[in-house]
C-alpha cells in the first residue's frame, strides 16, 4: 500500500480535528481520488485515506480499504437480467440477505435507495441506484467501526454525494 501508518494516522487526525472542533463545520476530505468503473460507467470519488484493493476480474466493481483494514467501500454494478423495479430490489435484499434487522436511516428517491444501520461493532451504508432505464443496478456499500462514527460521517456524506451512474462498455445502448 502506498501510504505509510503515520500518513494514515495523518489523515485521521485532520478528519478528527474538523469533526470535533467546537464551532466548526463538518469537513469532508479534500484529497478525493476518482474511480471510474470501465464496465459500467459509474464514478467514485474517495478520500486517500483509502486504498484500492485487487479488482475481481469481472470489472464489475472495485473494493477499497484503510491501511488498518478497520473501514471499507465496495463499489459495483450489474445488469437488472431480473427487470427488479427498485421497490422489489429493496424488498430482495431485506429479505434474503442477512444484517438488515438494525436499520436505522432508509430514505428513497425516485431511482435509488439507502439501508443503513448497524451490524454488531459496525456501521453500514448502503446506497443503490438504478439507471439506464432501470437497467443496470449501481451498488456503494460502506462499512467502519461504530466507535469511528464521527470519523467517517463525513466522509461517507461525500463519498455518497459523488457516486454517480454512467455509461460504460457494458450499459445497455440508448442509456
Amino acid at each position: 500500500m502506498g501510504k505509510t501508518f503515520a500518513q494514515a494516522v495523518a489523515g485521521v487526525a485532520l478528519a478528527l480535528a474538523f469533526v470535533s472542533s467546537p464551532g466548526r463545520a463538518q469537513e469532508a476530505p479534500s484529497d478525493l481520488q476518482t474511480y471510474q468503473n470501465e464496465r459500467f460507467g459509474f464514478t467514485l470519488r474517495y478520500p486517500a485515506l483509502f486504498e484500492p484493493a485487487p479488482p475481481p476480474e469481472t470489472g464489475d466493481g472495485q473494493t477499497f480499504i484503510t491501511e488498518d483494514g478497520r473501514a471499507k467501500i465496495v463499489t459495483y454494478a450489474a445488469l437488472n437480467t431480473q427487470a427488479y423495479t427498485l421497490s422489489t430490489y429493496r424488498r430482495t435484499l431485506l429479505a434474503n440477505y442477512d444484517g438488515y434487522n438494525l436499520l436505522d436511516y432508509q430514505p428513497r428517491g425516485k431511482t435509488w435507495f439507502v439501508l443503513s444501520g448497524f451490524r454488531g461493532d459496525r456501521i453500514f451504508y448502503e446506497k443503490v441506484m438504478f439507471s439506464c432505464g432501470d437497467r443496470v443496478i449501481n451498488v456503494l456499500a460502506i462499512s467502519f467501526p461504530t466507535e469511528e462514527k464521527p470519523v467517517y460521517e463525513p466522509i461517507v456524506e461525500q463519498i455518497e454525494d459523488d457516486f454517480k451512474p454512467g455509461r460504460g462498455r457494458d450499459t445497455p445502448p440508448n442509456c
